[in-house]
């Protein structure tokens, strides 16, 4: 006997949903492809075979069951809601609008509608529409985290930045465990420029996905734009472990070693990108810009020729005409650079080697006329706009065209965004003068002097003349320019864990022990060793190494140092012409500069009183008046026997990095002393912070 077909409906439709509920789709679907033959007039057998393809991913069967749903049962707002998902899936937006709103229609306003018909309005591009849908979903569900994700979603779009933060936040609190609300929030306290903020949200992101790929991406950018290299490195290092295919991790740290000098290993990470793509454009430029940092420029000028002329924006000719330009092969960079520049299509690159090169063909003038017109187009993002602010100030400043040339400076460092507190710098001054006493220095243990390699430090304020003080002393055959180097303060960063406890530098001192103190001085001398290997002098000139003297009395007690001095007025000026990576926080503003100068010099003033090693303190207008005089205190200074080839600085070929790499090329010129003076009109809030004219 035949079972009756109510009772075949109702077993299938029990295995169908059972089918369903258990994930066997490809079951479900039989089963509800079977039912709709059977009774194809039922509007919630098309509903949940639409439903099925859905979630198989077949949007389009999917939305074909919904038309016929909302056809079967017309007056039913279910059926136009799956109606619009579906068509969102499939990108037709306007579609899904019209369903949506007739889905509010027939419900009286059910909070779910109001968000899916934000959800289509805003893929339509119509964010401020889309926030007040969100608004009234939320009016009626204010505990709806998705919704308060779409409404920050939407409120970022507009550019509303803090209600964007208060909606990610608020998603993020409701459902503390779902990932991808903090790494909203995360990525919007980034974008908005709240990067320690953003950086405790990655964090959070990584506690409920230890390997998530953008939040160790997104901690190293932010770590790299304050200029904290070593926590960049090591976030982009657990990237790379996260995703060791993954080319975009590997340039990362590539980049980031290159900021720590580690350019062997930043190697290693370019190379590898290459195996993985031997056309990798940006893997090919930078591996040709190592080479130029390493001063290999033949190979760099090779391997910029390398990089495939397509797919990319990497200013080549730029570069190209750089690598000549340090050759000192300038009628070639500048027949390179010549029809770019004319052309409009020059890069940063091209811009910086113009400007160095336009003194010696005549035509600094049509290299500013291209600048200007480049600012003026308004198709400049604000970095580029900072970068040729500065370089046309600097050619100004070259022609004595002063007004123009501190219109464009000023307006170079309008454009920094990073935050100054006089009162924090202050602070740290307190604390560096009362805890480094004169009773501390006298327990605190000294290591003894290493029999293969000295330290040469010199210090002072940056654009003070640390870089002609070491070329000065570095044409010397005994010894090797180390630049400015970082080791220094990662080490007395870390130090912290040494002294058995969290404490910062300088309130870790007091603990510090013999074995601290040689720990530290080994680590160091290891890292000069590794970069000048069997030299028997090195030199140190981070300026701001001037924190840590006396540390280095007791870890280094045989190391020279040499402070840097200059004209207030003067320093001051040039570090306001330099466009400055964020460390330099304070050298955006006349007012901060004058601020940060007054407590370099009572940090200055104090280590002068404490200090049991000898301290060369060496005035810059004194070296340029009476270079062979000072030169020779220099170098005796550094318990160095005489050699002429440190008058001859400039024929030696030790290289700098700092942005003084083309004047150490020249021998020394007056025009940098009393500079002031051409823009002095400007200058009075300088003065006022110096509390004091020059």
């Amino acid at each position: 006997m035949t079972e009756p077909p109510a009772l075949q409906i109702a077993e299938l439709e029990r295995r169908a949903l059972e089918h369903f509920r258990q994930g066997r789709l490809r079951e479900a679907l039989a089963d509800y492809d079977g039912l709709r033959r059977l009774r194809p007039g039922d509007a919630g057998t098309w509903h949940m075979l639409g439903v099925v393809y859905a979630t198989l991913g077949d949007a389009e069967n999917a939305a074909g069951c919904a038309r016929e749903t909302v056809r079967l049962a017309p007056a039913v707002a279910a059926g136009y809601r799956n109606l619009g998902n579906y068509l969102l899936q499939l990108g037709r937006a306007a579609e899904a609008e019209a369903q949506f709103r007739e889905a509010l229609s027939l419900s009286g306003g059910e909070a779910a509608d109001h968000s899916n018909l934000g959800v289509a309005l805003a893929a339509l591009g119509r964010h401020a529409d889309a926030v007040a849908s969100y608004r009234r979903a939320l009016a009626l569900t204010p505990a709806d985290p998705n919704v308060h994700f779409n409404l920050g979603t939407a409120c970022q779009a507009l550019g509303q930045w803090e209600a964007a933060v208060r909606h990610y936040a608020d998603a993020s609190r409701l459902a503390p465990a779902e990932a991808r609300y903090l790494g909203a929030l995360a990525a919007a306290l980034q974008a908005s420029g709240r990067g320690e903020h953003a950086i405790a949200a990655w964090m959070q992101v990584l506690q409920l996905v230890p390997d998530d790929l953008q939040a160790l991406r997104n901690i190293g950018a932010i770590y790299y734009q304050y200029s904290r290299f070593p926590e960049a490195v090591a976030s982009y290092r657990r990237a790379v472990q996260a995703a060791p295919m993954d080319a975009a991790p590997l340039l990362d740290l590539g980049y980031t070693l290159m900021e720590v000098d580690s350019l062997d290993e930043a190697l290693d990470c370019f190379s590898a990108v290459l195996r993985m793509d031997v056309r990798n454009a940006m893997a090919l430029y930078y591996r040709a810009y190592v080479h130029e940092r390493m001063g290999l420029l033949d190979q760099a000028l090779a391997g910029y020729a390398e990089v495939p002329p397509e797919g990319h924006d990497l200013d080549l000719v730029g570069a190209r005409a750089g690598v000549l330009e340090k050759q000192g092969d300038f009628a070639a960079a500048h027949a390179l650079l010549a029809p770019e520049i004319a052309s409009g299509r020059a890069g940063l690159r091209a811009f910086d080697a113009a400007a160095k090169l336009c003194r010696h063909f005549g035509d600094c003038n049509e290299v500013l006329e291209h600048m200007e017109a480049r600012l003026r187009s308004g198709k400049v993002g604000e970095s580029e706009q900072r970068h040729l602010h500065f370089r046309a100030g600097e050619l100004y400043d070259r022609q004595r065209r002063y007004d123009q040339a501190f219109a464009h400076f000023e307006a170079g460092n309008r454009l920094k965004h990073y935050r100054y507190s006089a009162d924090e710098d202050a602070r740290y001054i307190d604390r560096l003068i009362e805890v480094q006493s004169p009773e501390l220095y006298a327990r605190l243990p000294t290591v003894a002097p290493a029999p293969d390699i000295t330290p040469i430090f010199i210090v002072g304020m940056p654009r003070s003349g640390t870089t002609l003080v070491e070329q000065i002393v570095a044409s010397h055959p005994d010894v090797v320019a180390g630049d400015e180097l970082i080791f220094l303060s990662r080490i007395a960063s870390r130090a912290r864990g040494h002294a058995g406890g969290s404490y910062g530098y300088p309130d870790y001192l007091p603990n510090l022990t013999q074995r601290d103190c040689e720990e530290m001085a080994r680590e160091y001398l290891d890292e000069l060793r590794g970069i000048a290997p069997g030299a028997a002098f090195v030199t140190d000139k981070m300026p701001h190494n001037f924190q840590y003297l006396g540390l280095l009395s007791r870890l280094f007690p045989n190391a020279p140092i040499i402070h840097c001095r200059r004209d207030a007025a003067d320093v001051c000026l040039s570090c306001y012409f330099q466009d400055f990576a964020s460390y330099h926080n304070y050298a955006y503003d006349l007012t901060h500069l004058g601020q940060h100068y007054r407590q370099y010099e009572r940090a200055m003033d104090h280590y002068r009183n404490i200090l049991e090693i000898p301290m060369l303190e060496n005035w810059y207008e004194s070296l340029v008046d009476a270079t062979e005089e000072m030169s020779r205190v220099l170098v005796e200074f550094c318990g160095l026997t005489w050699d002429e080839r440190c008058l001859r600085f400039y024929e030696t070929g030790q290289k700098t990095k700092t942005a003084s790499y083309d004047q150490v090329r020249q021998p020394i010129y007056k025009r940098s002393t009393q500079r002031w003076k051409h823009y002095e009109k400007f200058l009075q809030p300088l003065f006022d912070a110096l509390a004091a004219a020059p």
